[in-house]
């Protein structure tokens, strides 16, 4: 499930890209450098289990839940930069890695999805996320 989410990322890194630059004051090669281990760990925050992904994705969950939740001091170091300047950058990509995911997954989120294993397996929710991921 991270590899979906880290690969819808990716897809948008150009876009994740600019609020790094033009909110979080980052250099172009930095915010390069910075993506990476960026994507990672928004990928496991949001397939960890401890949020309300549909509430998030619905736009009536706070996305400060999530950056609580994000390892900020591992981003940086693997990153290189500051954790000040890794916390400011997740604050400014963030909210846009949320929308690309409600773009791809809908209000429902994962949790919709997931909701699927008890009544039919893992089979049917993976089914119902990969249609949805690329419809």
């Amino acid at each position: 499930m991270m590899d979906i989410i880290q690969n819808l990322l990716n897809e948008k890194r150009s876009e994740l890209l600019e609020p790094l630059v033009q909110q979080a004051g980052f250099s172009g090669d930095e915010a390069s450098s910075f993506l990476p281990p960026a994507i990672a760990h928004i990928g496991q925050t949001l397939t960890g289990g401890g949020l309300d992904l549909g509430a998030l994705l619905g736009g009536g969950g706070d996305p400060s839940a999530a950056l609580e939740q994000l390892d900020v001091s591992a981003v940086a170091q693997e990153a290189g930069v500051a954790p000040a300047k890794a916390q400011s950058g997740l604050q400014a990509i963030l909210p846009v890695a949320l929308s690309f995911a409600k773009e791809k997954l809908g209000a429902g989120g994962l949790d919709g999805l997931l909701g699927g294993e008890e009544a039919g397996g893992a089979a049917s929710a993976l089914g119902g996320l990969a249609s949805k991921l690329f419809k």
